[in-house]
């Protein structure tokens, strides 16, 4: 917390002063014009969670507009665009934060959510200035900003258990629940049948982040292995491009006794349907630690493999 609170005050501090009034309407039982800013409107892990949220907004309640700050557009892009009214969709990529915060205001948004937290190419700049009376986080960052402008971040009870003492500068929403829901692609494999008939040993797998596979997940995913004679781990991750980061990881392993014959590395699929056939090839999933897998496990979990 202190090291979110402190970048926060090092940026407000360099943005300038935040917005103290809107230009919002005050009349009572109208339509709540709610804008999304994110900069994953394409194919991301956020796009899975964010759709549903878009084509199922009760139109009769709420008027939605999505600010996009995505560096690149694909099919998913277009999706999103078919979700609201063209003059409702604003693309902001590389405007400045003043710029994108004075649209946000012309468009009276009574509340503004943003999607990103601390990840790749987000716009909290924008939010820090508070073109909105109130603003949320959701989705994309599953801790706090540090931001004293951003008013409420959507959680759950699981991901932010009531009792728990971590400190937020935003209050929590719990949702009841689960606060994600995912939706898969529109091409989707067929499950195969279990890899361990045809292959005569099991497959352990995991499509995680490396950044995810810490010393300790690593020596029980060894562990594991050694349990399960003559079973296989297969990892995929971009990071796998490089032959450096693949002997790195087949060292650590190494040095919990497991040899490089039983390990599988893979890079990326040349697309969301062959990534999703590479499941076939996995009998179970391992989950890292501490930090767990969303989408991952989402993706997992529709290919009929179990976590």
């Amino acid at each position: 917390f202190q090291a979110h609170s402190a970048w926060a005050e090092r940026f407000c501090r360099e943005l300038g002063p935040a917005y103290t009034e809107w230009p919002v309407s005050r009349t009572v039982n109208r339509k709540l014009r709610i804008g999304y800013i994110s900069p994953d409107y394409f194919h991301h892990s956020v796009s899975f969670f964010c759709h549903a949220l878009f084509e199922h907004h009760n139109r009769d309640l709420f008027e939605v507009f999505l600010y996009s700050a995505a560096g690149r557009e694909d099919e998913k892009t277009e999706l999103f665009k078919s979700f609201v009214p063209d003059t409702h969709w604003k693309k902001v990529t590389g405007k400045p934060a003043k710029e994108v915060a004075e649209i946000i205001r012309a468009d009276r948004i009574d509340i503004l959510v943003e999607l990103a937290g601390h990840t790749a190419n987000n716009r909290l700049d924008v939010c820090a200035l508070k073109p909105a009376p109130v603003q949320c986080t959701y989705i994309g960052y599953n801790n706090t900003t540090g931001l004293g402008a951003i008013d409420y971040r959507i959680t759950d009870g699981v991901v932010d258990p009531v009792d728990s003492k971590q400190t937020y500068s935003e209050e929590l929403v719990r949702m009841p629940g689960v606060f994600l829901c995912y939706t898969p692609p529109v091409r989707i494999p067929d499950v195969d049948t279990l890899p361990a008939l045809k292959n005569g040993y099991v497959t352990f797998g995991s499509f995680s982040c490396l950044a995810k596979v810490t010393e300790p997940c690593v020596a029980l995913w060894a562990r594991v292995m050694r349990e399960v004679p003559n079973s296989r781990l297969l990892v995929k991750n971009k990071g796998f491009y490089s032959t450096d980061v693949q002997q790195t990881f087949i060292n650590r392993f190494k040095a919990q006794g497991i040899p490089e014959h039983r390990l599988k590395l893979m890079a990326l699929a040349p697309s969301s349907f062959d990534h999703l056939q590479i499941y076939n090839e996995v009998d179970i999933a391992l989950d890292t630690f501490p930090y767990s897998n969303t989408t991952t496990s989402c993706e997992t979990l529709l290919m009929g493999v179990p976590v």
